[in-house]
C-alpha cells in the first residue's frame, strides 16, 4: 500500500517519427538536440542563458502554465527543457523537472500566443516525447494543468491518472497508537536501498520516488522514519517542516505487511516526534481513489481540506 503525499544516441544522422524530422546527439552530455517540425518551426533543449527570453515571455506570454513550486526558473532551463522558435523568434518554452526522473515532470508551459495553442498537440509534444523516450524516461506527470494545455495533452495522448485531495490536522492530539509490535526509528543513509525497495513495492511506478531523493531525505528530511517487524523492515515516513508546521512526503509500507497498522505506527510516531518540536500542524495528501489511505487519517483526525488537483499522465513506453 502506498500513501502518496506527492537519459543514448546513435549516429548523427536525421530519424523520423510522425512526420518530424530530429537530429540526436552524438554525446550525450552535450545533447546538441533539435526537432524540426516543419511550418510549426523547431525546438531545441533550453540553456541558462535563454533565462532572460523566457523570462520576458513569462511576463507577456498570452498562455501560461506554472507549477514550479520551489523550483526556480534557472535550474530548469537546461536538457530535457525545451525552448521553442518559430520565424526566428522564441514562442514558447516546456520546462521540465528530472527530480523524480524517470518519470519526468512538466512544471512550466510558456505560449507567446493563443493561435499556438493548437500546435502543442499536434507536433511540440510529440516530438518531446520521443525525444524523452530515448532519453530513458518513463513517464510525463503534469500537476493542475489549466484548461488551454488540457486541451493539448489530450491531442497528444496523456490522460487524467487522478485526483490528488488534500487533509491537514491541527495539533497532535490522537488515540490511535499503531502496533506495539513494530519498531519505529529514525533511517539513515544505509537505509536508503531498504526503502526504495520498500517505494518500488508500495507504489504504482508513475509515483516512484529514486535512490537520489531518497539519499537527500536520508540527510536533510526533518523526520525520515523506517518501521520493523519482526526484524524486518516493512515501511518508511517521510515529511519536512513548513513554517509552524510540517508535510508528509510520504508513507508506504509492503503490500504483504498490509493490515498490521504499521502505518499507523508510523505517524503515531511522526506526531510525537512533530509536538516535541513545537510544530502546530501538520499536512499531507492523497489520492482520491485511495481510501485505505484516507481510513488512515481518519483515525488521527485528519480532515479534508478541499483542495484538489488533477494529475495527467503520458506513458512514454507505449
Amino acid at each position: 500500500m502506498g500513501y502518496r503525499n506527492e537519459v543514448g544516441c546513435g549516429k548523427d544522422i536525421p530519424i523520423r517519427r510522425g512526420g518530424m524530422r530530429m537530429l540526436p546527439s552524438r554525446n550525450r552530455d552535450e545533447r546538441p538536440w533539435i526537432a524540426h517540425l516543419g511550418d510549426h518551426g523547431q525546438l531545441r533543449h533550453a540553456r541558462p542563458r535563454d533565462i532572460v527570453a523566457a523570462s520576458r515571455l513569462m511576463e507577456r506570454g498570452a498562455l501560461l502554465y506554472d507549477e514550479r513550486g520551489q523550483e526556480p526558473t534557472l535550474s530548469l532551463l537546461s536538457a530535457p527543457s525545451i525552448v521553442w522558435h518559430r520565424d526566428g523568434e522564441l514562442c514558447g518554452a516546456m520546462l521540465l523537472s528530472l527530480y523524480r526522473q524517470p518519470v519526468v515532470a512538466l512544471r512550466s508551459v510558456i505560449v507567446a500566443a493563443p493561435d499556438l495553442a493548437p500546435m502543442l498537440g499536434q507536433s511540440v509534444l510529440p516530438a518531446i516525447h520521443a525525444h524523452l523516450a530515448e532519453l530513458g524516461m518513463t513517464w510525463i506527470a503534469t500537476y493542475g494543468p489549466a484548461d488551454w494545455l488540457r486541451h493539448a495533452l489530450a491531442e497528444a495522448g496523456h490522460r487524467c491518472h487522478c485526483e490528488v485531495i488534500g487533509y491537514a490536522k491541527k495539533g497532535f492530539d490522537h488515540a490511535e497508537m499503531g502496533n506495539e509490535q513494530v519498531k519505529v526509528r529514525n533511517a539513515y543513509g544505509g537505509d536508503v536501498d531498504t526503502i526504495l525497495a520498500i517505494d518500488l513495492a508500495a507504489f504504482e511506478p508513475f509515483w516512484w520516488l529514486n535512490r537520489a531523493i531518497l539519499r537527500r531525505a536520508s540527510r536533510a528530511s526533518d523526520y525520515f522514519l523506517l518501521a520493523e517487524l519482526a526484524g524486518r523492515s516493512v515501511g518508511y515516513f517521510m515529511a519536512d517542516r513548513m513554517g509552524a508546521g510540517a508535510y508528509v512526503g510520504r508513507i508506504a509500507v509492503l503490500p504483504e505487511a498490509q493490515g498490521q497498522r504499521i502505518g499507523a505506527s508510523l505517524m503515531h510516531r511522526a506526531l510525537q516526534l512533530m509536538a516535541r518540536d513545537g510544530l502546530q500542524g501538520v499536512s499531507l495528501n492523497t489520492q482520491r481513489r485511495n481510501t485505505r489511505s484516507q481510513a488512515l487519517y481518519g483515525r488521527f483526525d485528519f480532515v479534508p481540506t478541499g483542495e484538489a488537483q488533477r494529475v495527467w499522465s503520458f506513458d512514454l513506453g507505449k
